[in-house]
């Protein structure tokens, strides 16, 4: 299911191309963290002719931002989405680590007989 997907466009015209490539990595995400709930991406063309692409994604438990700068919109924007795909990546690798460490550990006694019988 396509989440929420918002684009804003600061001093450029809106692009189709962009807004397609858009949808296709913010499935792409989704496809890896179904956790994701919406996404508003902001594109901004700046004095010095780059582009820059504000990713700010709202997941279940928490709100993600990341950014990236480029002569070219397309490659700003795939950056972007590269870096949210390691924020996520690394924030779901923390969740699970901190499910793993309060969890309580079973204790697996070990047999000396099985030692001994194989003596």
């Amino acid at each position: 299911m396509q989440k929420q997907l918002q684009l804003v466009f600061n001093h450029l015209e809106p692009s189709d191309g962009l807004k397609e490539v858009a949808a296709a990595q913010l499935e792409k995400l989704e496809s890896m963290n179904s956790d994701i709930t919406s996404c508003h991406i902001v594109f901004t063309s700046e004095p010095n002719n780059l582009f820059s692409v504000t990713i700010e994604l709202q997941s279940m438990h928490k709100a993600f931002e990341t950014a990236a700068s480029d002569a070219d919109a397309y490659s700003a924007l795939r950056q972007a989405f590269k870096k949210s795909n390691r924020v996520l990546q690394d924030y779901a690798g923390k969740q699970r680590a901190s499910r793993h460490d309060a969890q309580p550990q079973p204790v697996v006694a070990e047999d000396d007989n099985d030692d001994e019988a194989a003596a």
